[in-house]
């Protein structure tokens, strides 16, 4: 059997758990207090993203709904010879609860957050990119942690114990840095923690994984749907942003945004930039828009306001990615993650041409060569090194200025 690397270090330092017994749960807990609001007004502690000391952020919509009931174990099928990692996921989301243990597409009342954590298995015969999931042409019929990638448990939190869990996470980390990956469009909860864990372990990514999971109506055809959600979640987004950064105690926050979650994410910075000053503001050190299902032209407008908010902001543009294929149905203009020769290029910004590889964002991206997009989100992450010093891309120039792309595999 063929066992990732990348796996088989994480768990060697200790920064993924190996299932210790035959269970299908996650990691056992006492239940949580019932839930306290908020406290928006006071200042985090320790992180050097919001500035210590400095005022709360703005007031959610309305405060978090958290009554600190954890859900009971998730049903998967069970791997006998433990051959699957198990990875925590926190989130944050406005959709609303169905039961203990499951959310659902519709938005949450008044737009209340929910915050926890989920318990993942990634097998360790994972490959880079993709999100194994069951298959009937395998006669696949239930998931199965020794195979695929599978909610196991979740959990929701208090306020107070969703950051201790998230501060404790990153103080046990080597850079004491957090990630939080906003969806695209047609996902679900589950699908949106899954895909954060893949990212996890496909980044090597040391330090606490979030996943900010708005109500996406999760079906291609509810598009529209998800069109106006993603606008209504955007200042929740905002507030969640400025509070993790004030309250976590990480020296720097991340963030990948996907496809349509690019909107929120946008939105969210411009409001932060614009009604915050630049003392009290989170600075973010890097953002990824990945496909940004993005007017083009509202899209140059925010990055101008973005661009001081980041360390660095990425944009991954593709001619081939599905969920802009679709998004072209209900749009006459150009979208921002579309590559071409209208491939946006802007001052404050990293435009990446990933054209060349397969860009169903995250998902058959990866070849075994270094030129997918993972490898260079990764190396990003890693070395915070600009595109021209980089492995595997090589300059282009429009009449817009230089941008960067994937060098065209060339099998030897």
């Amino acid at each position: 059997m063929y066992f990732n690397p990348r796996l088989e270090s994480l768990i060697a330092d200790n920064k993924l758990r190996i299932q210790s017994d035959s269970g299908t749960g996650g990691e056992g807990g006492a239940p949580g207090e019932p839930g306290q609001p908020g406290q928006p007004g006071q200042a985090g502690s320790g992180s050097a993203c919001g500035g210590g000391g400095t005022p709360g952020p703005p007031a959610p919509p309305t405060p978090p709904n958290l009554p600190g009931q954890p859900g009971p174990k998730g049903s998967v099928g069970v791997s006998s010879d433990k051959n699957y990692a198990t990875v925590e996921v926190f989130y944050a989301t406005d959709r609303k609860r169905q039961d203990l243990n499951r959310y659902g597409n519709e938005r949450s009342e008044s737009g209340s957050l929910s915050l926890g954590s989920c318990a993942i298995s990634v097998p360790l015969n994972h490959k880079l990119g993709k999100l194994e999931n069951p298959s009937v042409w395998k006669l696949e019929f239930r998931a199965d942690p020794g195979r695929h990638i599978v909610l196991l448990d979740t959990k929701q939190h208090t306020y107070q114990e969703f950051y201790d869990r998230v501060a404790s996470t990153i103080r046990a980390s080597k850079k004491t840095e957090a990630l939080v990956f906003v969806h695209g469009y047609a996902v679900s909860f589950e699908d949106a923690v899954r895909r954060s864990a893949q990212l996890a372990v496909d980044l090597k990514f040391d330090g606490a994984i979030i996943t900010y999971s708005w109500p996406s109506a999760a079906a291609v055809e509810k598009y529209p749907t998800d069109e106006s959600t993603i606008e209504w979640t955007a200042p929740h987004l905002r507030w969640f942003l400025e509070d993790l950064s004030r309250r976590s105690g990480a020296k720097a926050v991340n963030l990948i945004a996907h496809s349509m979650g690019n909107r929120a994410l946008a939105s969210a910075m411009k409001s932060m930039v614009l009604e915050s000053g630049a003392a009290s503001r989170p600075r973010f050190q890097q953002i990824v828009m990945a496909a940004p299902d993005v007017d083009a032209g509202v899209f140059a407008s925010l990055i101008q306001t973005m661009e001081s908010a980041a360390e660095r902001i990425t944009l991954y543009a593709s001619s081939r990615d599905r969920a802009l294929q679709a998004s072209k149905k209900f749009h006459t203009y150009p979208r921002a993650g579309e590559a071409g020769p209208g491939i946006i290029v802007l001052p404050g910004l990293d435009t990446i041409d990933a054209s060349t590889v397969e860009t169903d964002f995250m998902e058959h991206s990866y070849f075994g060569d270094s030129r997918s997009v993972l490898f260079d989100i990764f190396e990003l992450f890693e070395s915070h090194l600009p595109p021209i010093d980089r492995f595997g891309l090589e300059r282009r120039t429009n009449a817009a200025g230089s941008y960067w792309a994937f060098r065209p595999y060339t099998p030897y």
